[in-house]
Protein backbone atom coordinates (compact mmCIF):
# COMPACT_ATOMS: atom_id res chain seq x y z
CA UNK A 1 0.00 0.00 0.00
CA UNK A 2 2.77 2.43 0.95
CA UNK A 3 5.20 1.07 -1.64
CA UNK A 4 4.63 3.74 -4.30
CA UNK A 5 4.79 6.53 -1.70
CA UNK A 6 8.07 5.28 -0.22
CA UNK A 7 9.52 4.98 -3.72
CA UNK A 8 8.47 8.55 -4.48
CA UNK A 9 10.18 9.87 -1.33
CA UNK A 10 13.29 7.79 -2.01
CA UNK A 11 13.45 9.11 -5.58
CA UNK A 12 13.10 12.67 -4.29
CA UNK A 13 15.98 12.25 -1.84
CA UNK A 14 18.10 10.57 -4.51
CA UNK A 15 17.41 13.43 -6.95
CA UNK A 16 18.45 16.04 -4.38
CA UNK A 17 21.64 14.14 -3.61
CA UNK A 18 22.44 13.75 -7.32
CA UNK A 19 21.85 17.44 -8.08
CA UNK A 20 23.66 18.87 -5.05
CA UNK A 21 26.22 16.22 -4.19
CA UNK A 22 25.31 16.60 -0.51
CA UNK A 23 25.46 13.74 2.02
CA UNK A 24 22.15 12.13 2.95
CA UNK A 25 21.73 14.15 6.14
CA UNK A 26 22.01 17.50 4.36
CA UNK A 27 19.86 16.09 1.54
CA UNK A 28 17.10 15.65 4.13
CA UNK A 29 17.53 19.31 5.13
CA UNK A 30 17.13 20.40 1.48
CA UNK A 31 14.24 17.95 1.05
CA UNK A 32 12.45 19.49 4.06
CA UNK A 33 12.94 23.00 2.65
CA UNK A 34 11.52 21.83 -0.70
CA UNK A 35 8.43 20.44 1.04
CA UNK A 36 7.89 23.73 2.87
CA UNK A 37 8.20 25.68 -0.38
CA UNK A 38 5.61 23.44 -2.05
CA UNK A 39 3.04 24.10 0.67
CA UNK A 40 4.00 27.78 0.99
CA UNK A 41 0.74 29.16 -0.52
CA UNK A 42 -1.28 27.18 2.02
CA UNK A 43 0.89 28.22 4.96
CA UNK A 44 0.75 31.90 3.91
CA UNK A 45 -3.04 31.74 3.86
CA UNK A 46 -3.04 29.92 7.21
CA UNK A 47 -0.72 32.47 8.84
CA UNK A 48 -2.75 35.43 7.60
CA UNK A 49 -5.93 33.79 8.81
CA UNK A 50 -4.28 33.30 12.20
CA UNK A 51 -3.23 36.98 12.30
CA UNK A 52 -6.82 37.98 11.57
CA UNK A 53 -7.95 35.67 14.37
CA UNK A 54 -5.65 37.54 16.75
CA UNK A 55 -7.19 40.86 15.72
CA UNK A 56 -10.79 39.70 16.19
CA UNK A 57 -10.11 37.77 19.41
CA UNK A 58 -11.65 40.46 21.67
CA UNK A 59 -14.93 40.23 19.73
CA UNK A 60 -14.89 36.45 19.93
CA UNK A 61 -14.66 36.76 23.71
CA UNK A 62 -17.60 39.16 23.66
CA UNK A 63 -19.66 36.56 21.79
CA UNK A 64 -18.64 33.88 24.27
CA UNK A 65 -19.70 36.08 27.15
CA UNK A 66 -23.01 37.03 25.49
CA UNK A 67 -24.05 33.45 24.67
CA UNK A 68 -22.31 31.59 27.50
CA UNK A 69 -25.61 29.97 28.53
CA UNK A 70 -26.53 28.85 24.99
CA UNK A 71 -23.71 26.81 23.42
CA UNK A 72 -25.64 26.04 20.24
CA UNK A 73 -26.44 29.69 19.56
CA UNK A 74 -22.82 30.58 20.33
CA UNK A 75 -21.59 28.22 17.62
CA UNK A 76 -24.03 29.70 15.11
CA UNK A 77 -22.98 33.28 15.91
CA UNK A 78 -19.27 32.40 15.88
CA UNK A 79 -19.49 30.78 12.44
CA UNK A 80 -21.46 33.77 11.15
CA UNK A 81 -18.80 36.13 12.54
CA UNK A 82 -15.99 34.10 10.92
CA UNK A 83 -17.87 34.01 7.61
CA UNK A 84 -18.44 37.78 7.61
CA UNK A 85 -14.70 38.36 8.10
CA UNK A 86 -13.40 35.64 5.76
CA UNK A 87 -11.79 33.58 8.54
CA UNK A 88 -11.30 29.82 8.39
CA UNK A 89 -10.78 28.62 12.00
CA UNK A 90 -9.55 25.23 10.75
CA UNK A 91 -6.91 26.58 8.35
CA UNK A 92 -4.04 25.84 10.76
CA UNK A 93 -4.68 22.08 10.54
CA UNK A 94 -4.06 21.72 6.80
CA UNK A 95 -0.23 22.19 6.69
CA UNK A 96 0.16 19.65 9.51
CA UNK A 97 -2.08 17.13 7.76
CA UNK A 98 -0.14 17.56 4.51
CA UNK A 99 3.19 16.85 6.22
CA UNK A 100 1.99 13.82 8.17
CA UNK A 101 2.26 11.32 5.26
CA UNK A 102 5.74 12.68 4.49
CA UNK A 103 6.94 12.09 8.06
CA UNK A 104 5.52 8.57 8.10
CA UNK A 105 7.05 7.78 4.71
CA UNK A 106 10.43 9.21 5.70
CA UNK A 107 10.43 7.01 8.80
CA UNK A 108 10.14 3.85 6.67
CA UNK A 109 12.64 5.11 4.08
CA UNK A 110 15.25 5.58 6.81
CA UNK A 111 14.45 2.14 8.18
CA UNK A 112 15.05 0.65 4.75
CA UNK A 113 18.35 2.54 4.52
CA UNK A 114 19.59 0.63 7.57
CA UNK A 115 17.97 -2.74 6.83
CA UNK A 116 18.40 -3.21 3.07
CA UNK A 117 21.56 -5.23 2.37
CA UNK A 118 21.48 -5.81 -1.38
CA UNK A 119 18.80 -3.59 -2.93
CA UNK A 120 18.61 -0.01 -4.08
CA UNK A 121 19.00 1.38 -0.57
CA UNK A 122 22.29 -0.48 -0.16
CA UNK A 123 23.50 1.14 -3.38
CA UNK A 124 22.46 4.55 -2.10
CA UNK A 125 24.44 4.00 1.11
CA UNK A 126 27.54 3.55 -0.99
CA UNK A 127 26.98 6.80 -2.89
CA UNK A 128 27.38 9.12 0.13
CA UNK A 129 28.09 8.90 3.86
CA UNK A 130 25.25 8.71 6.36
CA UNK A 131 26.88 10.93 8.97
CA UNK A 132 25.76 14.47 9.78
CA UNK A 133 27.22 17.68 11.19
CA UNK A 134 30.90 16.87 10.65
CA UNK A 135 30.52 13.34 11.98
CA UNK A 136 28.91 14.36 15.29
CA UNK A 137 26.03 12.10 14.23
CA UNK A 138 27.69 8.99 12.77
CA UNK A 139 24.57 7.57 11.09
CA UNK A 140 21.24 9.34 10.45
CA UNK A 141 19.43 5.98 10.33
CA UNK A 142 20.28 5.20 13.96
CA UNK A 143 17.65 5.72 16.62
CA UNK A 144 18.14 8.96 18.51
CA UNK A 145 18.44 7.22 21.91
CA UNK A 146 21.55 5.35 20.70
CA UNK A 147 23.52 8.49 19.81
CA UNK A 148 24.62 9.48 23.31
CA UNK A 149 25.27 13.12 24.16
CA UNK A 150 25.09 14.19 20.53
CA UNK A 151 21.57 12.78 20.27
CA UNK A 152 20.60 14.42 23.57
CA UNK A 153 21.81 17.79 22.28
CA UNK A 154 19.73 17.57 19.12
CA UNK A 155 16.70 16.39 21.12
CA UNK A 156 17.03 19.48 23.32
CA UNK A 157 17.20 21.65 20.22
CA UNK A 158 14.11 19.87 18.86
CA UNK A 159 12.11 20.54 22.05
CA UNK A 160 13.10 24.22 22.10
CA UNK A 161 12.31 24.68 18.39
CA UNK A 162 8.98 22.88 18.81
CA UNK A 163 8.02 25.05 21.77
CA UNK A 164 8.88 28.27 19.93
CA UNK A 165 7.07 27.13 16.79
CA UNK A 166 4.00 26.03 18.77
CA UNK A 167 3.95 29.28 20.74
CA UNK A 168 3.69 31.48 17.65
CA UNK A 169 1.29 29.13 15.86
CA UNK A 170 -1.15 28.82 18.78
CA UNK A 171 -1.53 32.51 19.53
CA UNK A 172 -5.29 32.27 18.95
CA UNK A 173 -5.80 29.12 21.04
CA UNK A 174 -7.77 29.47 24.24
CA UNK A 175 -6.15 29.08 27.68
CA UNK A 176 -5.89 25.38 28.50
CA UNK A 177 -5.94 24.38 24.82
CA UNK A 178 -2.75 26.34 24.17
CA UNK A 179 -0.94 24.85 27.16
CA UNK A 180 -1.89 21.33 26.07
CA UNK A 181 -0.36 22.00 22.64
CA UNK A 182 2.79 23.39 24.27
CA UNK A 183 3.05 20.27 26.42
CA UNK A 184 2.96 17.90 23.43
CA UNK A 185 6.76 18.01 22.74
CA UNK A 186 7.38 16.67 26.26
CA UNK A 187 4.60 14.09 26.05
CA UNK A 188 5.96 12.69 22.77
CA UNK A 189 9.60 12.89 23.82
CA UNK A 190 9.83 9.21 24.74
CA UNK A 191 8.50 8.29 21.31
CA UNK A 192 10.68 10.74 19.40
CA UNK A 193 13.95 9.39 20.83
CA UNK A 194 13.11 5.97 19.35
CA UNK A 195 12.86 7.38 15.83
CA UNK A 196 15.75 7.52 13.34
CA UNK A 197 17.80 10.69 13.65
CA UNK A 198 16.94 11.66 10.05
CA UNK A 199 13.28 12.03 11.05
CA UNK A 200 14.24 14.19 14.04
CA UNK A 201 16.24 16.32 11.62
CA UNK A 202 13.14 16.74 9.44
CA UNK A 203 11.18 17.98 12.47
CA UNK A 204 13.89 20.41 13.57
CA UNK A 205 14.19 22.00 10.12
CA UNK A 206 10.39 22.21 9.87
CA UNK A 207 10.16 24.00 13.22
CA UNK A 208 12.90 26.50 12.41
CA UNK A 209 11.37 27.17 8.98
CA UNK A 210 7.91 27.64 10.50
CA UNK A 211 9.17 30.19 13.01
CA UNK A 212 11.18 32.19 10.45
CA UNK A 213 8.31 32.08 7.95
CA UNK A 214 5.86 33.31 10.58
CA UNK A 215 8.08 36.30 11.40
CA UNK A 216 8.42 37.20 7.71
CA UNK A 217 4.71 36.90 6.87
CA UNK A 218 3.78 38.86 10.01
CA UNK A 219 6.16 41.66 9.01
CA UNK A 220 4.73 42.05 5.49
CA UNK A 221 1.05 41.51 6.32
CA UNK A 222 -1.14 44.56 6.89
CA UNK A 223 -3.30 43.87 9.93
CA UNK A 224 -5.13 47.21 9.66
CA UNK A 225 -8.29 45.86 8.10
CA UNK A 226 -12.04 46.17 8.13
CA UNK A 227 -13.85 44.00 10.66
CA UNK A 228 -17.54 43.22 10.60
CA UNK A 229 -18.59 43.14 14.25
CA UNK A 230 -21.24 40.73 15.56
CA UNK A 231 -24.82 41.93 15.12
CA UNK A 232 -26.49 43.79 17.97
CA UNK A 233 -29.99 42.99 19.31
CA UNK A 234 -31.59 44.79 16.35
CA UNK A 235 -29.52 42.85 13.82
CA UNK A 236 -27.26 45.80 12.90
CA UNK A 237 -23.58 45.09 12.21
CA UNK A 238 -20.95 47.77 12.68
CA UNK A 239 -17.93 47.76 10.37
CA UNK A 240 -14.75 49.19 11.87
CA UNK A 241 -11.19 49.75 10.71
CA UNK A 242 -9.01 47.88 13.17
CA UNK A 243 -5.65 49.49 13.84
CA UNK A 244 -2.34 47.78 14.53
CA UNK A 245 -2.19 49.39 17.98
CA UNK A 246 -5.49 47.77 18.96
CA UNK A 247 -7.73 50.79 18.38
CA UNK A 248 -10.61 50.96 15.98
CA UNK A 249 -12.45 53.50 13.85
CA UNK A 250 -16.06 52.96 12.76
CA UNK A 251 -16.54 53.13 9.00
CA UNK A 252 -20.20 52.28 8.47
CA UNK A 253 -23.11 50.35 9.86
CA UNK A 254 -24.88 47.53 8.08
CA UNK A 255 -28.56 47.19 8.91
CA UNK A 256 -30.63 44.05 8.36
CA UNK A 257 -32.80 44.03 5.22
CA UNK A 258 -36.08 45.82 5.79
CA UNK A 259 -39.30 43.82 5.30
CA UNK A 260 -41.35 44.44 2.19
CA UNK A 261 -44.81 46.04 2.29
CA UNK A 262 -46.42 42.65 2.11
CA UNK A 263 -44.49 41.45 5.14
CA UNK A 264 -44.99 44.58 7.25
CA UNK A 265 -48.70 44.90 6.48
CA UNK A 266 -48.43 48.65 5.89
CA UNK A 267 -48.55 50.75 2.77
CA UNK A 268 -49.69 54.08 1.46
CA UNK A 269 -53.20 53.44 2.79
CA UNK A 270 -51.76 53.08 6.27
CA UNK A 271 -50.63 56.69 6.39
CA UNK A 272 -47.11 56.25 4.92
CA UNK A 273 -45.62 58.67 2.48
CA UNK A 274 -46.11 57.80 -1.20
CA UNK A 275 -44.06 58.92 -4.18
CA UNK A 276 -45.44 61.55 -6.57
CA UNK A 277 -45.23 61.09 -10.34
CA UNK A 278 -42.12 63.30 -10.49
CA UNK A 279 -40.30 61.07 -7.97
CA UNK A 280 -40.62 63.35 -4.95
CA UNK A 281 -42.28 62.22 -1.74
CA UNK A 282 -45.51 63.88 -0.67
CA UNK A 283 -47.50 63.25 2.48
CA UNK A 284 -50.57 61.09 2.15
CA UNK A 285 -53.35 63.56 3.09
CA UNK A 286 -56.99 62.66 3.45
CA UNK A 287 -59.63 64.80 1.77
CA UNK A 288 -61.98 66.73 3.98
CA UNK A 289 -65.64 65.97 3.63
CA UNK A 290 -67.75 68.89 2.55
Amino acid sequence: MWGWWLELLRTGLDAIHTLTGLPWGWSIVVFTAAVRILILPITIKQTRSMLTMQVVQPYVKQLQERYRSDRQQLQVKMMEFYRDNGINPFASCLPILLQLPIMIGLFFVLRKFSEDETGVYAEMREQAPLDFFFGVIPDITQDVNTLGWAGAGFVTFYVVSQLVSSWVMTATAQGAQRYIILALPFLFLWIVIRFPFGLLLFWIVTNVWTFAQHLLITAITDVDREIVLPADKKGRKRVIKRKRDGGGEEIRQESPPEPSNGESGSGPAGGQEKPAPDGSVRPNKRRRKR
